[in-house]
């Protein structure tokens, strides 16, 4: 004679591994219709330039920096300033510059998509 009880604590371990998998798709498929790859990226980069921010004191480099209209003094004031920065400051403006760099070209690539489809189907 089987054992019941053993069976039934099988398929309530079974089902309750079932439950803990699908909320897990769940999740992953509500959290990827909400938060693209775009949205991810530019989020990365606004943190990145919060933490840019914590380091360097914008009113400061407002202050400090030269009319916008001498390129020549203004370049050479960026130069400066990077020259005689944290290690962190280069690390957090490459992140920032990168990611904003690729979100541009996913923002590109994602109207060109919707050109071609919009396109597709006025012939």
């Amino acid at each position: 004679m089987p054992n019941i009880t053993k069976n039934k604590d099988f398929y309530e371990e079974l089902l309750r591994l079932k439950r803990g998998v699908m909320r897990r798709v769940y999740f992953r498929y509500h959290v990827s219709r909400i938060a693209s790859w775009p949205t991810a990226k530019l989020l990365v980069a606004i943190i990145s330039l919060a933490q840019l921010i914590r380091y360097i004191s914008p009113t400061s480099v407002i202050q400090n920096a030269p009319s916008i209209f001498r390129v020549e003094a203004l370049s050479g004031f960026i130069v400066s300033a990077f020259r005689n920065t944290d290690i962190a400051v280069y690390g957090f403006t490459l992140i920032a510059l990168l990611l904003g760099f690729w979100f541009v070209m996913d923002l590109r690539t994602r109207r060109a998509e919707l050109t071609f489809v919009s396109t597709q189907g006025l012939i």
